[in-house]
């Protein structure tokens, strides 16, 4: 090979070993990365719509009382900013009804931030490359958030969402934007059906093609419990986590909740138990010893 051919084959090939690494990228450390992420659940009772607002309160520099509150620190917000919001079932009124008497979230911006609401949603359909796609590029090159939310997904295109392709073209625009920014796309999106039997959904039950998994960045899935949801969360860049909580909105105080195992296990805590001793007698994980104490300080 000559030095021409050398220099042309490493404009198009990189070596490995000389590649500048690149760590995994948060906007909401451990929930949301940076890129293309899905909050997945069925309708109404997993509270979607609402979780995904307190993302946004958060990533503009505000607090809110659904999560815990060391969920949403500002420790763990990376890069706050703006938001845009393209909601096509709520209007910027009802939202922010649900931030300030829901949620317990402040009006105005914060720290210079905003959360800019979409008046028209159906300007932004996403099966419109020409048109609505374009509209919502345009709008994120102009303010340059740090979140873009749409929710939900199925309301702002008619394509077949089981053609991996098409929901490619539609959503792969915008990952790319969001990985060039540092930014996250977080799009809220419905489940199957439960098959006989199971009581939680998992990430891979997101309606429509089998292929999400392989767009995404995250996916937040969101079953609904009896008090409680939980959220099992997957991560291409990331640990994946599976929490259980009761969320805080409209009055409820947010909290984790402390399963059989955990009860048990603080029970021989107190009792003044070493925690070896406590994971060899419960025949269980010395990590699920010591995460059932970290829930009860973190509840406190």
């Amino acid at each position: 090979m000559t030095d021409e051919d050398l220099e042309a084959f490493e404009q198009h090939w990189t070596d490995l070993w000389t590649a500048e690494p690149i760590p995994a990228r948060w906007v909401i450390e451990s929930l949301l990365p940076v890129g293309l992420v899905g909050l997945v659940g069925p309708p109404k009772e997993s509270m979607k719509s609402t979780q995904a607002l307190a993302c946004a309160i958060a990533t503009a520099g505000e607090k809110s009382s659904l999560y815990p509150e060391w969920m949403l620190s500002p420790e763990r917000v990376h890069r706050d900013g703006d938001v845009l919001y393209v909601s096509a079932e709520a209007e910027a009124g009802e939202l922010l009804e649900t931030a300030l008497h829901g949620l317990g979230a402040h009006a105005g911006k914060i720290g210079g931030h905003s959360i800019y609401v979409a008046k028209n949603p159906m300007r932004y359909r996403l099966d419109e490359p020409q048109a609505g796609q374009k509209r919502l590029l345009h709008a994120m090159d102009l303010i340059d958030p740090r979140l873009v939310i749409l929710d939900p997904l199925t309301r702002l295109h008619s394509s077949d969402e089981n053609d991996a392709g098409a929901m490619s073209r539609m959503m792969w625009p915008l990952r790319s934007w969001a990985v060039e920014h540092s930014a996250c796309v977080l799009f809220v999106h419905h489940t199957r059906k439960l098959g006989v039997g199971e009581k939680t959904y998992k990430a891979q039950d997101a309606r429509g093609t089998s292929d999400w998994q392989g767009m995404v960045d995250g996916t937040l899935t969101i079953s609904p419990l009896e008090g409680h949801v939980q959220i099992d969360t997957v991560f291409k860049r990331g640990m994946p986590w599976s929490r259980r909580l009761i969320l805080g909105a409209f009055g409820a105080k947010a909290a984790e909740v402390l399963t059989d195992v955990d009860n048990k296990v603080l029970a021989m805590v107190d009792a003044g138990e070493s925690a070896e001793d406590i994971a060899r007698k419960c025949k269980v994980h010395l990590s699920i010893v010591l995460e059932a104490g970290k829930k009860r300080e973190r509840n406190r």
